[in-house]
C-alpha cells in the first residue's frame, strides 16, 4: 500500500471531493456544501480545504474554517477502508496547526452523529474534545447562488 498524500485541495479537486462525499457512507453535509458553494470557499479561502490521496483516489476530507479567534470544523469524510488508519488524524493535526498559526486559541467541530457514525468515535477518542457546554447548533440552507437581482435587494 502507498503512502498518503496530504494537501491543501484547489477549487479543480471539487468534483472529485463531491464524488467521494457521495459515496463515503460516514460523509455528513448538506446540500448547500456541494459543487458551486464548496467551489467558491475552497477559491476563496485556500487553506481551509485538505485532502488525503493513495494512488490519486482522495480517501478523506477536513473542510474547516475561522471566525475571528475560533476554528470550526465543519465536514469531515473518509473511506471507510482507512478507518483507523491516522490518515484522519493527519488532516485534522494538520487543520489544528494552521489554525494556531492563524492565532485561533479554540477549534470547534460540528457532529451530526454520535450513534452510528464510525469516524465521530474515531475524532471523538483520538482527540480531545469537550462537549461545549450545553450549546446545541442549528443550520438553515439558503439557496446560493443568489442572482444579481437578490443581491441588490
Amino acid at each position: 500500500m502507498s503512502k498518503f498524500l496530504t494537501g491543501i485541495a484547489c477549487p479543480t479537486d471539487v468534483p472529485k471531493i463531491i464524488e467521494f462525499w457521495q459515496r463515503s457512507r460516514n460523509a455528513s453535509f448538506s446540500t448547500a456544501a456541494l459543487d458551486t458553494s464548496l467551489r467558491d470557499y475552497v477559491s476563496q479561502n485556500p487553506f481551509l480545504c485538505l485532502v488525503a490521496e493513495q494512488d490519486e483516489k482522495i480517501v478523506a476530507t477536513v473542510v474547516y474554517g475561522i471566525k475571528q479567534y475560533r476554528g470550526f470544523i465543519h465536514h469531515i469524510a473518509v473511506d471507510p477502508d482507512f478507518i483507523g488508519s491516522g490518515v484522519l488524524q493527519r488532516l485534522i493535526n494538520e487543520a489544528f496547526r494552521a489554525l494556531a498559526q492563524r492565532s485561533c486559541s479554540r477549534c470547534h467541530i460540528f457532529v451530526h452523529d454520535m450513534v452510528h457514525n464510525p469516524v465521530t468515535k474515531e475524532i471523538i477518542e483520538n482527540i480531545e474534545w469537550a462537549r461545549a457546554g450545553g450549546s446545541q447548533i442549528f443550520t438553515h440552507d439558503l439557496e446560493y447562488p443568489l442572482s444579481t437581482d437578490e443581491l441588490k435587494s
